[in-house]
């Protein structure tokens, strides 16, 4: 996770979020985000994300045994 404070935020007063997703992959995607205040971006950020799907063959073992 990144996140870059590149501006002022004052309190009390409107913020806009903006979020969009890139780079999608095969097993990983980012989201980023930016938070603008009077116009301006204040903060910005992204995350990786990984996609992982767990399947086990295996079948589970009784607890009365």
């Amino acid at each position: 996770m990144n996140v870059d404070f590149v501006g002022q935020l004052f309190y009390g007063e409107p913020v806009q979020v903006k979020t969009w997703i890139n780079n999608v992959r095969n097993s990983s995607f980012e989201i980023y985000e930016e938070i603008h205040q009077r116009g301006e971006v204040c903060a910005k950020g992204s995350l990786r994300m990984l996609i992982l799907i767990l399947i086990s063959k295996k079948a589970s073992r009784s607890l009365n045994t």
